[in-house]
């Protein structure tokens, strides 16, 4: 005959083994959750006190700017030593400066739509995600890039001020935001600084 005493004992380490159980069986199943449930992409961060340059700050600001198109997609832009994909352009029309025919950028082959040609008061919407700058190119699309020299060899590479206008689409080499930075240049190289 079992004693009241010994069953007892033996509910307890029962309920002790499926309690320990259960207890592990949630934390394993709130472990594969965490890790099948996707997570939002962060956008960059910009420092305190960063200003979007505006269209025609970036137009004043930039040593060249370019109406290129994309040549080849390059499995790594070096300038950066990384493996970080690139883009090589060609340059189809000079607005400003002297930019190399041929110059590479980082980047990467991706579809995504164009910017609104008649909206000149923002960036291309890739710009409001991921690195804030436009990112993805497409052969066959002309596009307006502003360049800067590099501080350290002088190369001239694309801007890549967060949020900004920096590399935008353009339908052909008279389109309306290529219009406006040559109004823009014209602006500048009759005007002193001041009367701009």
């Amino acid at each position: 005959m079992t004693s009241r005493k010994s069953v007892t004992s033996f509910l307890r380490r029962r309920n002790t083994v499926f309690e320990r159980g259960r207890w592990i069986a949630t934390g394993i199943a709130t472990l594969i959750f965490s890790l099948s449930t996707p997570t939002p992409v962060q956008a960059c961060s910009v420092v305190r006190g960063y200003f979007v340059p505006t269209n025609f700050e970036l137009v004043q600001i930039a040593d060249a700017i370019a109406i290129v198109e994309v040549d080849a997609f390059v499995s790594k832009f070096l300038k950066w030593k990384s493996d970080e994909p690139g883009v090589r352009f060609r340059t189809v029309e000079t607005l400003k400066g002297a930019p190399k025919e041929i110059f590479s950028g980082w980047g990467r082959k991706n579809k995504v739509k164009r910017s609104d040609p008649a909206d000149l008061s923002r960036a291309h919407p890739e710009s409001y995600g991921g690195p804030c700058i436009r990112s993805s190119f497409q052969k066959g699309r002309l596009y307006v890039l502003f360049l800067g020299a590099d501080d350290d060899t002088g190369e001239l590479t694309p801007f890549g001020y967060p949020f900004a206008r920096n590399n935008e689409d353009v339908t052909d080499v008279d389109a309306f935001w290529v219009r406006v930075i040559k109004l823009y240049l014209d602006i500048q190289n009759s005007s002193e600084p001041m009367v701009q």
